[in-house]
């Protein structure tokens, strides 16, 4: 949605991928893909890197039917921006290492939901 009161440009993709889409053999899929796409092979840290330098931050987040990848820049940079994610996204590589270093986080992640009374309420409404 356009808005001219500031100079800036959301990228986003989102992916159809999350809980509601796993079954119990396939359960933390998504999320560890959330962890592992930027993470690992060629683009270790140089994504991160350039998008930082752009005066951006990669995030992601993954809810019960979607993972979303995101960025926030000045809209000057909106096309380097795009081509950096996209590329991620497509030369992704999931590797041992980085999953076993992303473990910890995700752990602190779930323990972090499971503390909070606002996410046990929806998990009860959920269920």
């Amino acid at each position: 949605k356009e808005s001219r009161a500031t100079d800036l440009a959301a990228v986003q993709v989102w992916v159809r991928a999350g809980g509601f889409l796993e079954n119990d053999e396939t359960s933390g899929t998504a999320h560890v893909i959330e962890h592992l796409v930027f993470k690992g092979g060629e683009s270790e840290g140089v994504i991160d890197a350039e998008i930082e330098n752009l005066g951006g931050m990669l995030e992601a987040s993954t809810e019960k039917d979607w993972t979303r990848f995101a960025c926030t820049v000045s809209g000057r940079h909106v096309g380097k921006v795009i081509t950096v994610v996209a590329d991620a996204l497509r030369k992704a590589q999931f590797q041992e290492e980085a999953f076993e270093a992303e473990k910890p986080v995700m752990r602190e992640e779930i323990d972090q939901i499971q503390l909070s009374p606002t996410s046990t309420l929806a998990r009860m409404l959920y269920s």
